[in-house]
């Protein structure tokens, strides 16, 4: 196939032998679950006020498809849903739905689109966590994957702990569930994020196989093993044309794939359009953190708080002559800003573009050296990089001694 980012990032990347044996389709729908799965992160409550908050500046920022909680878990979560739904949004509206008719219903009561119908595949959930027998869960999700149809809604089928799954049974619980019930599309879940990218990959390619490319493939990555990631581009690369994933990763345990990192790499490495503003992905990190009360990694990629600082004077030498020097992409398209950092590893261009950025008088190269030797001290007396404010104080001694008599 043919990749065609926006943007020269990696002649590899692009490579005909290198890109062999991917099939990504040209647009990929992003369906956000952080009012859901963010929710599930232990300890997270979302205020019902943020999640209508959220919910608009995600249709703001070109979301079409929004998983936006479980109404089965009280009656304020399924009054929240409610407004929601009723507020006229520019885009879908799915909950996940326990597998009885009643909740069913409710998500129909709800106003909601479509439901992810969510009933096990994997072995453990099965007979361990449900008691059930095999046919029954075939059985369940025939019936009610037909009667959501029936009442007007899209129906996802979330047979979770996919990879968990003995694969005779799950090819015979989707193919039984495509030709006895209904689904509009069937979502691959790694629940306790145990796949590997290459499992993803041939996981992708048999369901395509047995739902006959039907339906479209979803895929939904835990990041236990730090794979979320790559096991959603691992999925669309074989061809998965949708992703299910939350702001900031939020969800279980160590959380899933980041539905910034993911819309980044396939609009900006891949070429993959999603409909997404990715310059819009920073402020909304910034409100989930706000709304979830849990903050990101300083160095957390696209939109860490120190992701775009530099302190190195040959790096920022070099950022100076061309940005591609320092940074894969202008920080500026996912809404990233460049700051300089003054420490041990400061040169002169590093005290330069503080002054700068800070707005302070314009100094000479003798009074730059002295400051540099300063910045420099205190990192290594202190084990610390230079306060702005303090930056400012000596700046202001400098240019005072530069002033006076000799």
């Amino acid at each position: 196939m043919t990749i065609s980012p926006p943007i020269d990032l990696c002649e590899w990347n692009v490579d005909e032998a290198a890109t062999k044996g991917l099939h990504p389709p040209k647009e990929v729908v992003v369906v956000d679950c952080t009012l859901r799965e963010g929710e599930q992160t232990p300890g997270a409550v979302f205020r019902r006020e943020d999640k209508l908050m959220l919910a608009d500046a995600m249709v703001a920022a070109g979301f079409r498809q929004l998983e936006i909680g479980m109404p089965a878990i009280s009656p304020y979560e399924e009054e929240t849903i409610r407004l929601i739904t009723g507020r006229g949004l520019d885009c879908l509206c799915f909950v996940v739905s326990m597998a009885t008719r009643d909740d069913v219903l409710r998500a129909k009561d709800c106003g909601a689109d479509g439901i992810g119908l969510s009933l096990p595949s994997g072995r453990l959930q099965v007979e361990k966590k449900l008691g059930w027998t095999y046919d029954r869960v075939v059985d369940t999700a025939v019936e009610l994957t037909a009667f959501a149809h029936e009442q007007g809604l899209r129906v996802t089928l979330s047979p979770y702990d996919t990879f968990r799954a003995a694969p005779a049974f799950l090819e015979r619980y989707l193919t039984t569930v495509m030709d006895q019930g209904h689904m509009d599309r069937v979502r691959l879940v790694d629940t306790v994020g145990c796949a590997a990218p290459h499992a993803v990959t041939a996981m992708v390619a048999k369901m395509r196989e047995w739902t006959r490319d039907a339906v479209p493939i979803e895929v939904h990555c835990h990041n236990d093993f730090g794979f979320g990631l790559a096991n959603t581009i691992a999925g669309v690369m074989a061809g998965a044309g949708v992703v299910s994933t939350t702001i900031n990763g939020l969800g279980e345990r160590a959380g899933g794939a980041s539905t910034l990192q993911v819309i980044a790499a396939l609009e900006l490495v891949y070429g993959v359009h999603t409909g997404v503003d990715i310059a819009s992905l920073t402020d909304l990190s910034r409100l989930v953190e706000r709304i979830s009360g849990i903050q990101v990694q300083a160095y957390e990629p696209l939109v860490g708080p120190l992701t775009y600082q530099m302190e190195t004077g040959s790096v920022l030498s070099g950022y100076f002559k061309d940005p591609a020097v320092a940074f894969p992409f202008p920080p500026a398209l996912v809404g990233g800003k460049v700051t300089v950092v003054l420490g041990k590893k400061s040169g002169r261009q590093s005290v330069q573009f503080k002054v700068n950025e800070l707005g302070l008088p314009t100094l000479g190269d003798a009074e730059i050296a002295v400051l540099l030797k300063r910045v420099k001290d205190h990192a290594e007396a202190t084990a610390a990089s230079v306060p702005d404010e303090l930056f400012r104080q000596w700046v202001s001694e400098e240019t005072a001694s530069a002033g006076s008599p000799r």
